[in-house]
């Protein structure tokens, strides 16, 4: 009746979660749609390649979406299989160890009988001690569990409402952006009509002015000539009363003088000839000063227009620069607002896609490095009990008459001693004393795994295994500590020039640089001698711009989606197939951690030198003394509760008490038969 109950609950609960389930689905799914026709206003897909862009994003999106929810299933399959398989393994270490006990029974009915009535009583209450341990354990386990789920989902309710809240100041932010562009681009447009309005009213200022000044030019020119005139008439009316009054002279002169010889006739003829090459001389001279102060004035009034017509068209230069310069300026406002808001959608996309494969990651290697912790410490326990072993049989107890006491030869170098060797030896009756005390009987070569078998106790029932699960979680914080400096690293600008992405790490400066910054700031002769790391993300192989998100495994070359689409759209390369970076980088990661996981022979002496070999000698050590202590205090109990007798006075002479070099803890040796105890 109870089974049915509890199959009835477990089948309630499993509905109510898959009903849970598909809410969650559905509302992400709206949420999603939601998200692409918000994005797809913001930014109105116009081309081909952006319209795919939009429809591989809200794929890609839904799959994440659905990739979760598939992970936490899994996830959830993983603990319950966990579970059941420590239950089992549980249990077979249960049956060994009872049949183990019974052969041990079987043994010690033959050579005592008494003595065997004794350990079956005391094997029955040891098991029932165990049995009561483990269902203690199994009910702790189950209630862990619940407030496990318990808090996951708390923290998965949490984690939705913060999105809803998330999305809805996103909404707020977005209409408050949207206000102060209109509010933005009224200010600009009254603005500018304003400027064009004072640009109006200058224009028609600047024509009256023109029209002022060329009226008075006119004037001036006007007036100039005419006084030129006045004076040339001024000068041809003084001409023709000179000529007049010369005309009459010379009249009364030839009036006067007509008996004058022929030679006064013709030195006044010459002198006549001279005096009117003079004039047409001084006549000539007097136009060619005309016509070059005419072409002087009209280059001195061509070179006064052009000066102006100069400024008119600089002045106008300058509108036109500033008109052009506020549209650029808008037109860069705009876009940048666009790339942001793009580059913001991926990077929301590709964080939630890393933070999926980190988790799926950190879990696997978690498992892998458990598996390889308990390989190493399996491996390193068969190494110490087979030297051991050897030690032991290296030394060889014999009994000598003459001196009525043991002792011990050393049968590789032949060296003899009275006192039991730190190293071990081997007794008369062929069974082996190692060094930490413990006796055992001489196994084969081949038999170190039932060696091993006897001596290991289970961690489970003292707790002894958390040296090496905070070894592990220590080394696996420290990767991850890596990892997460190295996805940090990616996305940094260079400190110096703040502009590009940083392409070098200084591990003497500890900052990042571009290229070019780092040339610069490195030439001096001190940090010349810095070294660097690469890091930044992965550039594109064809435009060598954008940033790489995906790696061709034929082609075996780094593309962005945009190039990678292009590319591979046609011919044999549309059958290539790809991976995301993110998965390239950890398989690139994956494939170094297990090439210097290799075992080399080479560096096993470091290796000895090393914390983790200390780490498994210490272990070794503590699982020594934890063991001796384990059975002094079941001789204690045993002489207790059974009365075993103690030693009669006559022997007390020959136990001897002695200190282990390797534990540290006290045994006791008998001189006359060779018996080692702890207690």
């Amino acid at each position: 009746m109870k089974k049915d109950t509890k199959t009835a609950e477990g089948g309630d609960v499993l509905r109510k979660e898959l009903e849970s389930a598909l809410y969650s689905v559905q509302h992400l799914t709206r949420l999603v749609k939601d998200d692409i026709c918000w994005a797809q206003k913001i930014c109105p897909a116009s081309e081909l390649r952006t319209t795919l862009y939009f429809k591989r994003w809200g794929r890609e999106k839904v799959e994440n979406i659905f990739r979760r929810l598939l992970y936490n299933l899994q996830g959830v399959a993983m603990q319950r299989w966990k579970q059941a398989v420590a239950y089992e393994k549980q249990q077979e270490k249960m049956q060994a160890y009872l049949l183990y006990k019974g052969s041990k029974k079987l043994d010690t009915f033959l050579s005592n009988w008494s003595q065997r009535k004794l350990r079956q009583a005391w094997t029955k209450w040891w098991s029932d001690v165990a049995h009561e341990k483990s269902l203690e354990r199994s009910a702790l386990e189950l209630n862990s569990i619940l407030i496990m789920q318990r808090a996951w989902r708390g923290y998965h309710a949490r984690m939705f409402v913060y999105l809803v809240k998330k999305q809805k100041l996103i909404a707020l932010q977005a209409a408050a952006a949207i206000k102060m562009q209109r509010m933005f681009r009224g200010g600009i447009a009254r603005k500018f009509f304003k400027l064009k309005r004072i640009d109006q009213h200058r224009q028609t200022m600047v024509t009256r002015i023109q029209a002022l000044a060329r009226g008075y030019i006119a004037r001036k020119l006007a007036k100039w000539m005419q006084t030129q005139r006045k004076m040339h008439l001024a000068a041809s009316r003084v001409q023709a009363l000179y000529r007049g009054l010369k005309a009459r002279r010379e009249v009364e002169i030839r009036r006067r003088t007509q008996h004058l010889t022929k030679a006064a006739v013709l030195i006044q003829r010459r002198y006549r000839g001279r005096l009117g090459r003079a004039a047409f001389i001084r006549r000539w001279l007097d136009r060619m000063r005309n016509i070059a102060a005419t072409k002087i004035q009209s280059m001195a009034r061509g070179k006064r227009a052009r000066r102006i017509v100069a400024n008119l068209r600089e002045e106008d230069r300058k509108q036109r620069a500033i008109r052009h310069a506020a549209a650029t300026n808008i037109q860069r406002v705009y876009r940048g607002h666009r790339a942001r808001l793009s580059t913001e959608l991926k990077l929301l996309a590709l964080r939630e896609r890393n933070r999926m494969y980190a988790q799926a990651a950190t879990r696997i290697q978690k498992m892998v490095r458990k598996r390889q912790a308990n390989r190493r410490v399996d491996q390193l326990r068969r190494e110490r009990i087979a030297q051991l072993v050897l030690q032991a049989r290296a030394w060889v107890e014999y009994w000598n008459e003459d001196a009525a006491k043991w002792f011990y030869y050393n049968q590789e170098t032949g060296e003899s001693l009275w006192a039991p060797p730190a190293t071990g030896y081997t007794k008369v009756d062929g069974k082996l004393v190692l060094q930490d005390g413990k006796i055992i009987d001489d196994p084969s070569d081949d038999d170190f795994a039932a060696i091993l078998a006897a001596r290991k106790m289970l961690p489970s029932l003292n707790g002894q295994h958390g040296a090496s699960t905070d070894t592990d979680t220590r080394n696996h914080s420290e990767e991850e500590e890596e990892e997460e400096d190295e996805d940090e690293d990616e996305d940094k600008l260079c400190v110096e020039c703040e502009e590009e992405d940083a392409r070098r790490k200084c591990a003497q400066c500890e900052d990042v640089f571009c290229d070019a910054c780092y040339e610069k700031l490195h030439n001096s002769a001190k940090r010349e001698k810095h070294t660097w790391r690469a890091i930044g993300f992965l550039r594109c192989i064809e435009c060598e711009t954008m940033r790489a998100t995906r790696w061709c495994n034929i082609c075996q070359d780094p593309y962005c989606l945009g190039c990678f689409t292009i590319i591979h759209s046609k011919g044999n390369k549309a059958t290539h197939e790809w991976v995301d970076m993110a998965e390239f980088k950890k398989a690139a990661r994956n494939k170094q951690k297990m090439a210097k996981e290799k075992e080399n022979s080479q560096t096993y002496d470091t290796f000895v030198q090393s914390n983790e070999y200390q780490y498994v000698t210490e272990y070794a050590m503590q699982e020594a003394a934890r063991e001796a202590q384990e059975a002094q205090a079941y001789a204690q109990a045993y002489a207790q509760a059974y009365a075993v007798p103690t030693v009669t006075t006559d022997d007390y002479g020959t136990w001897m008490t002695l200190v282990d070099e390797s534990s540290g803890q006290t045994y006791y040796y008998n001189s006359l038969t060779g018996e080692s105890r702890w207690a």
